[in-house]
């Protein structure tokens, strides 16, 4: 095995392995943060090793929709593999829907515009709104339906559902169709949701679709961000994936149309 060091984005200096994991192993650990060059880090561990690379391919597409996203990189820990980022509360007031009246039950876009309604006036009422249904895209463009009101989190100070986080379990959930985060309920599935869309969020959608079709021009930019060459079967399993979601989601997208 040989190691590079490379520019990270993130901040400072970063040695990775020959798969392109960064090692954590040196670094300071206080609070189950790992500390390098002053700032504070996050690390998971996913439930799937081929899960590994869903953060940065989410990130990739939230740049695609000009959703503010939280930077993720892969890496290891004496033997761990997981997901890293740079600690994005830093000290602010951010916290998951769950703390301030929002139930997982009934995690609805509609629900949290009621909550809303409650604390702020129609202009800023209506940004957060266009930010949720941004956010339903993104997760309809990846088959997300682990949104929920712990890993939705909001920014009090700045008023604002950004960055978004935690899209790990994209394509996890094969069986149940149920997306967590819904238009008028938590357990919509993903034809009522195209079907329940305002037309406008419908149309970024059909515009945007053709990212998950191209997905090896994401897969590429994660490639050249990790410095390395994803396992072959890993790449394949990712995007046929996607394309077997974007063949579904077109269908759908096409079926409202004509209705």
């Amino acid at each position: 095995m040989f190691f590079v060091i490379i520019q990270y984005k993130l901040g400072g200096i970063m040695e990775r392995d020959n798969m392109g994991f960064i090692l954590l192993d040196s670094f300071k650990v206080i609070n189950k943060q790992f500390i390098y060059n002053g700032n504070k880090y996050y690390f998971k561990i996913p439930h799937d090793f081929k899960n590994i690379y869903n953060e940065l391919i989410a990130y990739e597409i939230a740049l695609e929709l000009n959703i503010d996203c939280v930077n993720y990189d892969i890496a290891s820990y004496y033997g761990d593999i997981g997901n890293i980022s740079r600690d994005f509360i830093n000290n602010r007031k951010i916290y998951p829907l769950s703390l301030i009246n929002i139930n997982r039950d009934d995690f609805s876009i509609n629900k949290i515009k009621e909550v809303l309604e409650d604390n702020y006036n129609n202009i800023i009422v209506n940004k957060l709104v266009n930010e949720l249904y941004n956010i339903l895209l993104l997760d309809i463009l990846i088959d997300n339906r682990d949104r929920h009101s712990d890993n939705l989190f909001f920014n009090i100070e700045d008023i604002t559902f950004y960055p978004v986080n935690d899209n790990s379990e994209m394509f996890s959930n094969i069986i149940d169709d149920t997306y967590g985060m819904g238009i008028n309920s938590g357990t919509e599935v993903l034809e009522d949701i195209i079907n329940n869309l305002p037309d406008e969020y419908l149309e970024i959608l059909r515009d945007k679709i053709d990212i998950i079709k191209n997905i090896d021009i994401i897969l590429d930019r994660v490639e050249d961000k990790i410095h390395s060459k994803m396992q072959v079967f890993v790449r394949e399993n990712i995007k046929n994936k996607f394309i077997n979601h974007y063949y579904r989601l077109n269908k759908l997208i096409e079926r409202r149309k004509v209705l």
